[in-house]
C-alpha cells in the first residue's frame, strides 16, 4: 500500500493481480498472459479510523464522494457529481483538501 496525496482525507493505493480462472502459463515474470494488474484506491478521513474502499462502479463511486464531501458543500459547486468517475477522484480529493 502507497500514499497517493495527504490532507484532510488520505488516499492510498495498491496493486493487485487478477488472474483469469484455469490459466497457469506462467512466464518468467511470474504473471500469466491473461493476468491483469488492477490499482484500488482506499481512503480515510483525517479524523476517523475508517478506511474506505473506492467502488469504481458510478453509482457506488458517487454516494462514496457525496458521503465524504458533504462537510464542505461548495466543493459540489465546482464538481458534476452526476458525471463524476473514478478518474475525477484525485481532483476531488485535492479540492476536498485544499478547502
Amino acid at each position: 500500500v502507497s500514499i497517493r496525496m495527504e490532507g484532510n482525507i488520505n488516499l492510498y493505493s495498491y496493486n493487485f493481480i487478477c488472474s483469469s480462472p484455469g490459466h497457469s502459463d506462467f512466464g518468467a515474470t511470474g504473471m500469466s498472459s491473461s493476468d491483469t494488474p488492477t490499482e484500488v484506491f482506499i481512503l480515510k478521513k483525517k479524523n476517523s479510523e475508517e478506511f474506505i474502499e473506492v467502488r469504481k462502479r458510478k453509482k457506488i463511486f458517487r454516494s462514496l464522494i457525496l458521503e465524504l464531501i458533504k462537510d464542505k458543500p461548495e466543493i459540489l459547486k465546482e464538481i458534476n457529481i452526476d458525471e463524476s468517475t473514478i478518474k475525477d477522484l484525485i481532483p476531488i480529493i485535492q479540492k476536498y483538501n485544499s478547502k
